[in-house]
C-alpha cells in the first residue's frame, strides 16, 4: 500500500526522496505513520527533520507528543 511504501522511502531513500515521502505522509495524515515519523525527525538533513516535525504536529493527538515535538524545534 502506498503508506508502506512512503515510510520505507522515508526510511531508505536518498534526501531528495525521504523528504518528498515526509511531506507526503503529512498530507496522507495517518496516525500509523508516527513511529517512522519520529524516527525521521532526528535525520541529519535539517529540512528531512523538519518536515518530520510538521507531518507529527498535523499528525499529533495527545499533548505529550506536540510538547515533544515543541521542545525539539525550539530548544
Amino acid at each position: 500500500n502506498i503508506i508502506y511504501k512512503l515510510e520505507y522511502a522515508l526510511k531508505h531513500g536518498n534526501y531528495k526522496t525521504r523528504l518528498l515521502a515526509a511531506e507526503a505522509l503529512e498530507d496522507v495524515g495517518k496516525p500509523s505513520s508516527i513511529p517512522i515519523l519520529l524516527h525521521a525527525m532526528n535525520d541529519k538533513i535539517q529540512n528531512i527533520s523538519v518536515a518530520a516535525l510538521n507531518a507529527l504536529e498535523r499528525l499529533g493527538r495527545n499533548d505529550e507528543l506536540i510538547i515533544s515535538i515543541r521542545r525539539k524545534r525550539f530548544n
